[in-house]
């Protein structure tokens, strides 16, 4: 039989921490963006004909799966804050039924 344990305040400080993270990782990542699309601009600093827009075009679609990642991590929020409401329901529910047995 599983053994289950449940830190409800663990679980609040974690999604705490997760959201942090998203504010203020993405707004990096998109400061980031723009200096790197400055620098490969035709008066950035590292401009060649060629290959500065396909650095730029390949560091764009990077930016949005590291955005698209890093906006993943509420789901992974959501997840916990529902184990922990729904793990609480139960223990309430549980006890309701015997004390009223």
């Amino acid at each position: 039989m599983p053994d289950i344990e449940i830190d409800y305040e663990s679980i609040t400080t974690l999604n705490g921490i997760l959201a942090k993270a998203m504010s203020t990782t993405v707004p990096k990542l998109t400061a980031l963006k723009t200096t790197v699309e400055n620098l490969l601009g035709p008066d950035g600093g590292l401009w060649m004909d060629q290959t500065s827009p396909l650095l730029k075009a390949q560091y764009d679609s990077f930016s949005t799966q590291l955005v698209t990642a890093i906006d993943s991590i509420s789901s992974f929020q959501n997840f916990f804050s529902q184990i922990s409401t729904q793990m609480s329901d139960m223990d309430s529910t549980f006890a309701s039924k015997l004390q009223s047995s």
